[in-house]
């Protein structure tokens, strides 16, 4: 699918284009700011990428094969940024941009909800079109980056809500299981957080001609966005990591208490063991054997033998 803007500096009005002889056209027209999106982009439209615009089949070839690292690359009259947004499902979706000095174009596998607000962005106030290029392209990438901060804290939530679970009973393997998936995804936003951050610093430096000096103080916003980025999760580890630990002592706290049990319960039932089978033996003059309150008296030494184990260990509370 094909959706476009075309802002007028001349008139300030913004109009929506889908028809590529005439977004051909306004690429050529350099009183006007185009923007052009391809989203789920067919072979033919993938084409078109190479046949109106011209892009470099390397730039082409990352956007066909994906799960590229977020990178800038410059071209002679444009530059390639691969930049990332997350899904409805807190997934990681690669962002192509092509940035130029007379167009915008952003090409994008998978539906990316949160680019949508872009577009919204760009309704609502056309006038910023006429800041340029170079200020749409901070727009989807501010966009994109903010995707981030509600996956972050919904984790955040997500952990406090374990860390109380760990010291309940009911607490078990469901609950490790839930702390490595966390920790998964906590690695998988970091490590495209960190490149995108360094993306955004270069950026932010103008090392590249197509970003305006007037421009760049917004993509040192957005760097600024992805340090915090990286600090949150940076949090997040640390607290994942002591939730673990904690959760791995209750564990062995739990077991110590099943095997101090354990321990008492065949105690108790040794001594009255030991009482039975000691005169369980075919053996004469056992003593006390000829008493004539020998049962009485053996089944008392059994039960005050248990009775008094279990006083025991209930005191130390084994039991």
């Amino acid at each position: 699918m094909i959706r476009s803007y075309i802002y007028s500096v001349a008139n300030g009005t913004l109009k929506e284009e889908s028809d590529l002889k005439k977004l051909a056209r306004e690429l050529r027209n350099k009183k006007t700011t185009v923007w052009v999106d391809f989203e789920e982009p067919t072979k033919e439209e993938l084409e078109t990428l190479r046949s109106v615009f011209g892009f470099h089949p390397l730039a082409l070839e990352d956007i066909i094969q994906g799960s590229q690292r977020p990178k800038v690359e410059a071209y002679e009259d444009y530059v390639f940024i691969v930049a990332y947004g997350l899904d409805d499902a807190d997934k990681a979706e690669q962002m192509n941009i092509f940035l130029g000095k007379d167009f915008l174009v952003t090409v994008n596998r998978k539906p990316i909800p949160k680019l949508n607000e872009a577009f919204e962005r760009v309704k609502k106030n056309p006038i910023a079109l006429k800041r340029g290029h170079d200020f749409l392209a901070y727009i989807v990438l501010d966009t994109l980056v903010d995707s981030f901060f509600p996956t972050i804290e919904r984790m955040d939530d997500r952990l406090d809500a374990l860390e109380d679970r760990i010291f309940k009973e009911s607490s078990g393997k469901e609950v490790l299981e839930e702390l490595f998936a966390l920790k998964h995804k906590i690695i998988a936003i970091r490590r495209i957080a960190l490149p995108l951050r360094d993306l955004l610093n270069v950026l932010a430096r103008r090392d590249f001609d197509y970003i305006k000096a007037s421009n760049s103080v917004y993509y040192r916003d957005v760097y600024d966005h992805l340090v915090r980025i990286t600090e949150m999760t940076d949090s997040l580890r640390d607290l994942l990591s002591s939730t673990m630990e904690g959760y791995l002592s209750v564990v062995s706290n739990n077991l110590n208490f099943v095997m101090k049990k354990l321990a008492a319960i065949t105690v108790i039932l040794m001594l009255p063991t030991l009482i039975t089978g000691f005169y369980g033996m075919n053996v004469a003059n056992l003593p006390i054997a000829d008493h004539p309150l020998s049962p009485e008296i053996v089944t008392g030494a059994i039960l005050a033998t248990a009775i008094g184990s279990y006083l025991f260990f209930h005191k130390l509370d084994w039991i």
